[in-house]
């Protein structure tokens, strides 16, 4: 019977750690991202970085989002080893300080991940859309971000 107890031990152990490595690590280039002051014309979106740390691919099953929050994720589904883009817009509807939390639950994880946005509205539009960018949109408003610069001597 000690075998039999030692044996089943050893089991139960292996078990144990087998799950624990093969369980998925999702990793975020932040948790939190501030505004600061907030006018009607400013940028009022982020991106955050989700990366699967483990072997197995991760899919996102659910998120909510708080009154004013808007979200689009680059994909649905995190393979080993990569990343997605998860953007956060806020839509201010009143003027005055703000804070949101964004839980994001994926497969491997029964606690979710909790993405932060806060700012402070100093002015705001009522007919704003609550539309987030597409992710397109970002690379082009980079691209024509260029100028020239003449410089005489």
């Amino acid at each position: 019977m000690k075998s039999f107890n030692k044996h089943l031990f050893s089991v139960m152990l292996c078990a144990l750690i087998g799950y624990q490595i093969n369980f998925a690590q999702i990793i975020t280039d932040k948790s939190h991202y501030d505004f600061g002051e907030v006018n009607k014309d400013d940028k009022k979106y982020v991106d955050f970085q989700l990366t699967n740390a483990s072997s197995f691919p991760v899919k996102i099953t659910k998120f909510e989002t708080p009154y004013g929050v808007s979200l689009r994720f680059s994909d649905k589904v995190i393979d080993a080893d990569e990343s997605i883009l998860v953007r956060i817009k806020y839509t201010p509807k009143r003027k005055g300080a703000f804070k949101a939390d964004v839980p994001i639950y994926v497969s491997s994880n029964s606690e979710p991940i909790i993405l932060t946005i806060e700012g402070k509205a100093l002015t705001f539009n009522a007919d704003e859309s609550l539309d987030v960018p597409e992710f397109d949109d970002a690379q082009e408003e980079k691209a024509s971000e260029t100028f020239s610069l003449d410089i005489r001597v």
